[in-house]
């Protein structure tokens, strides 16, 4: 986990955005929209092993990759017929997975900027997966 991940609390709260609050603190210190309609209320948000990009799944059945610092919309999916219920960075840092509660497994490809992005932060904290330094196929 990230160092700026273990200093925040981040609140779905029902709304169509999240905030991150400092745990030592307890005061808010962002608030981002995390879904693409103002009707979308967020259900699940995961981090990436290195704190950069966040993945949110809404109740109108969208994805969306966010840069976490920031709260940048970089790309919002769309398949699932039904509510995404769960959303992970796979440990090779070049796919995302995610479920809905129909069952379907969807496995989304990442942009290599991000993998790289993930892949230089994680090498600076001294924590990349061996799957990142194995997962040199070109899928």
């Amino acid at each position: 986990m990230s160092d700026l991940a273990q200093l925040v609390f981040i609140a779905l709260l029902l709304l169509p955005c999240y905030r991150i609050y400092n745990i030592k603190s307890a005061k808010q210190k962002q608030c981002y929209k995390g879904a693409v309609g103002d009707s979308g209320v967020l259900l699940k948000l995961q981090l990436d092993p290195s704190g950069q990009y966040a993945v949110t799944s809404c109740t109108d059945k969208s994805l969306c990759l966010l840069d976490f610092k920031t709260g940048d919309l970089l790309a919002t999916m769309f398949g699932h017929s039904e509510l995404a219920t769960g959303v992970k960075f796979m440990p090779d840092l070049k796919r995302l997975v995610s479920v809905s509660s129909d069952g379907c497994i969807f496995v989304w490809r990442l942009p290599p900027e991000l993998t790289e992005s993930m892949r230089g932060r994680l090498e600076e904290m001294g924590r990349l997966p061996m799957e990142a330094i194995n997962g040199e196929d070109k899928r």
